[in-house]
């Protein structure tokens, strides 16, 4: 039976800048050039061909895969029984750790209420009972004091641990944050009060703190106020419809 072909090779810039990629001793396994051919990836499939310097063309694949970056790999996987190919591309480590995250803007929204600590803290408390949940405000923890928990009961471990930044140390918080995902599991809010804090903690998120990535929130202050809002604005709604 005929062996699975399996290889990887790494992107470099010259590579996605001019859509072709070098196959050096691998190319005796594929097609004559000039000769096209159909391949899958993880998001769909593309036909491409090899020229006459043995480089294959990417043009196809770097539309189906936009967020390629120089350093990542392409994992080349040919099918023995088929001769089918499918080629993927995976993220470097390094790119996977340090990808940029979406930020989101905190601007200054009118209304009757001011954006301080114990607003967003009260109004993150009111938010709990709509997701039967239990609030704590200033819960005590090992490491130091919790704006808000959730716990899905009285006695239990928070399940949902929230940190306003409105003024202090943002690093502070992520290392409580961190402590609070290591002991309970939980998922981890972090409020912005302002531009320059949210655009700090994507910072950090995304350098420092990266292994959060995955299980921590930023959220914008006045968004939280604006939820709460809405909730208690249509609970009447809310409560019939849950009937």
């Amino acid at each position: 039976m005929p062996e699975l072909m399996q290889f990887k090779l790494t992107l470099r810039k010259s590579h996605i800048k001019y859509k072709l990629l070098p196959l050096s001793h691998h190319r005796r396994h594929f097609p004559p050039s000039g000769v096209k051919f159909e391949a899958s990836c993880g998001s769909g499939a593309f036909v491409t061909y090899i020229d006459n310097m043995n480089r294959l063309r990417l043009t196809e694949f770097l539309k189906l895969n936009p967020s390629a970056r120089p350093g990542d790999f392409i994992i080349f996987r040919r099918d023995p029984m088929t001769g089918m190919w499918d080629i993927r591309l995976r993220k470097s480590e390094r790119q996977t750790q340090l990808a940029p995250v979406r930020e989101e803007k905190v601007t200054r929204r009118s209304g009757p209420r001011d954006l301080t600590h114990e607003v967003i803290q009260e109004s993150i408390v009111k938010l709990a009972e709509y997701y039967n949940m239990t609030a704590e405000s200033e819960y005590r923890g090992e490491i130091g004091v919790y704006d808000v928990v959730w716990r899905r009961v009285l006695t239990g471990n928070p399940v949902k641990v929230f940190e306003v930044q409105h003024r202090g140390s943002l690093d502070s918080a992520f290392v409580k944050l961190k402590h609070a995902y290591d002991v309970w599991n939980a998922r981890l809010f972090l409020i912005t009060t302002s531009a320059a804090d949210n655009r700090k903690a994507h910072q950090l998120l995304a350098g420092s703190f990266h292994e959060m990535r995955d299980y921590t929130l930023i959220v914008n202050g006045w968004d939280v106020l604006d939820w709460s809002s809405a909730k208690e604005r249509f609970r009447k709604l809310d409560i019939a419809l849950k009937r």
